[in-house]
């Protein structure tokens, strides 16, 4: 037998109460004790808090009468709180900087300024924001997921979850929260996810849902038992989009896996990183060459790394735009007679390779093609990019790299008029070897991107092409145009349109219409703005249900970048020193940092209403405790709750 009211608002020291984690006394008089309780009485009280409208709570009451003094006293506070949170600084400085603000002459109080009150104040801060975006989402006809998880500082395997959505043709992107995993497998991690979005958005979210996006791990992705599958359950037309910037960075690496001069160029760069790594002499030496050539020093960096596309671009960078002194030092190190062996070996062997012509033309070659693949892959992390955007992308991309192998890149082209680079003279090499080298380089990799990227080209994922302008006609000169398309999309859609209350026997009637308007409107001659809100805006009343069905298609997510940024900034929130971050701490900072406004935008009045209605008590900011004992009332819960609580409350 449980207490309703005590097991959803029970303080955390009265969660072990017999009627909050299940009783076998049936008897009467336990029921009237327990209704007698001080326990349960504080349980009803925070249950009339929280349930009843702000204005006709008690709390309501008293922030109506709050004096202007006292909440100007708040805003300051909630200010310096905010401030805290945004820039990922520990509750401890919230003190000092109340104290701060008392030197300079600001009514800033005694009271609500140590750095407990610090972490409770950022949690209404996160939880006006909670609110303001459950609002929006529960408005909104469809969702999408994008989910992802990773390791934080004290080895605990946290879910994070985003949510995308789109309204009259806006994207917008919100971080929902994160969850503690206990073990990292499929049945976990969807529950985890749906703990996230039923307490966070609303517990009819699945109902919404077009797609999720996560990373290619089989635990995600898995047909019979993955996290996809498990969400999708009985509701086939839900979309599974493995992140396209991932199948980006494996098709390279499938590319490259059999590749001879490949790996030479990956052995030469990765050697040079460590000679120059781990010796300071040899660091020193390298800048004193670039000094000498009047060149800007740039060191050889690591080529692998967690964005090892990336790491790999600026490794060849620096190679070949420090060319010229890396030779010349190992030239030098390769004669010096004081150098130990070993180095002296080394240093030879990095030479041979470097100066070899087909090496270094290779090297030029991967250089073009991953700058293009790179700019690709920024393209396909932005937060509103849309499917067919990103199709564009990968299909113009794909064709610059093709076209490499008749016209040279630019790196490449300048290596090829002669056998002279940066002033050093390279090694002849067959010109049908290196022809042979950039050929079956470039077969591979568009060979790797066709397989990575297939389903993007056929069944539904292709018929959203038309959510991209770029690709409608540039004359309405096809009646049919996209007829097909919109019919393939309402037959995988349908059960989600009809839930959504979209009437789909008109969406094909005001397809044509919609068609019709813009052309007649001068789209094609760019008269009128192409972008969806724009769209919305000129035929929301006319074609309401086709509108609604681009919306549905704007909300599909291409990548889980959204998520890797989300624990770039989880890192540095949860960093070693604050490894003992609680979650729903985690949570509060990470919603502070992630989606309040800036700092000068920020408009505390919202949150201080929160933190007024959630209280079981008037909230009283002039109270002061004098040294003696006694109390001075002008205000409330005092400095008793002083204790200098850390960060791993």
């Amino acid at each position: 037998m449980f207490c309703q009211d005590c097991r959803m608002y029970a303080k955390e020291k009265h969660k072990t109460n017999n009627f909050v984690v299940g009783t076998n006394n049936f008897k009467v008089e336990a029921v009237k004790d327990h209704e007698s309780a001080r326990s349960h009485q504080e349980s009803l009280r925070t249950k009339t808090a929280k349930t009843c409208r702000i204005e006709e709570s008690e709390a309501g009451r008293s922030l109506a009468l709050m004096k202007t003094s006292e909440f100007e006293k708040m805003e300051l506070l909630f200010r310096n709180a905010h401030a805290i949170g945004k820039k990922g600084r520990p509750f401890t400085d919230f003190a000092w900087m109340c104290e701060v603000d008392r030197k300079k002459g600001l009514k800033i109080g005694e009271t609500y300024t140590n750095d407990y009150q610090a972490k409770e104040f950022i949690h209404y801060i996160a939880e006006d924001v909670r609110r303001k975006m459950r609002a929006r989402l529960s408005d909104v006809k469809f969702i999408s997921v994008m989910s992802d998880g990773s390791l934080d500082s004290a080895v605990i395997e946290e879910e994070m979850v985003y949510a995308r959505s789109a309204s009259e043709g806006k994207i917008k992107v919100d971080f929902v929260g994160i969850k503690a995993v206990s073990k990292p497998d499929a049945t976990s991690i969807a529950e985890a996810v749906c703990n996230v979005m039923e307490s966070e958005v609303s517990t009819d979210w699945k109902s919404k849902l077009v797609a999720i996006t996560t990373d290619g791990a089989a635990v995600m992705t898995g047909v019979n038992n993955g996290v996809v599958t498990k969400l999708r359950a009985d509701r086939s037309y839900v979309l599974g989009i493995h992140c396209m910037a991932h199948r980006l960075e494996l098709a390279f690496s499938d590319a490259v896996r059999k590749n001879v001069m490949a790996k030479k160029v990956e052995d030469l760069l990765s050697g040079l990183y460590t000679l120059y790594h781990k010796s300071g002499v040899n660091r020193a030496s390298l800048k004193q060459h670039f000094g000498e050539l009047h060149m800007k020093a740039l060191m050889p960096t690591r080529v692998g790394g967690t964005r090892w596309l990336p790491h790999l671009l600026k490794a060849l960078d620096h190679f070949l735009r420090g060319y010229a002194a890396v030779v010349r030092h190992l030239q030098e190190k390769a004669q010096e007679e004081t150098t130990v062996s070993v180095q002296r070996a080394k240093a030879k062997g990095f030479l041979n390779i470097a100066k070899d012509g087909g090496v270094l033309r290779f090297c030029c070659l991967l250089h073009d093609i991953i700058f293009q693949l790179s700019n690709l892959s920024k393209s396909l992390q932005k937060s509103a990019v849309t499917l067919a955007e990103a199709h564009s992308c990968l299909s113009s991309t794909q064709a610059v790299i093709e076209k490499y192998k008749s016209r040279p890149g630019p790196k490449l082209r300048a290596a090829l008029e002669t056998d002279i680079y940066e002033g050093v003279l390279l090694k002849p090499t067959k010109p049908d070897q290196h022809d042979k080298s950039k050929n079956d380089l470039i077969d591979a990799m568009c060979q790797c991107i066709t397989s990575r990227f297939a389903d993007v080209n056929s069944g539904v994922l292709k018929a959203m092409r038309l959510i991209n302008f770029q690709c409608w006609p540039e004359t309405d000169t096809s009646a049919d145009f996209g007829d097909d398309d919109v019919d393939q999309v309402i037959s995988h859609f349908r059960p989600l349109l009809l839930t959504a209350g979209v009437d789909i026997d008109l969406i094909p009637d005001q397809w044509t219409i919609l068609k019709t308007q813009l052309y007649t409107a001068g789209f094609s001659q760019g008269t009128i703005e192409k972008t969806w809100p724009a769209v919305n805006r000129m035929l929301r009343h006319e074609c309401p249900d086709v509108l609604h069905l681009f919306d549905a298609l704007l909300t599909i997510p291409t990548s889980t970048a959204d998520c890797e940024r989300g624990f770039s900034v989880m890192k540095q929130v949860k960093s070693d020193w604050r490894s003992s971050l609680k979650g729903e701490t985690l949570a509060d900072l990470l919603k502070t940092q992630l989606c309040s406004p800036d700092i000068k935008d920020f408009d505390p009045r919202k949150a201080i209403e929160i933190w007024h209605g959630d209280s079981v008590r008037t909230r009283r900011p002039h109270f002061v405790r004098k040294k003696n004992g006694t109390d001075v009332d002008g205000g409330s819960e005092s400095e008793s709750s002083e204790s200098s609580a850390s960060d791993d409350v």
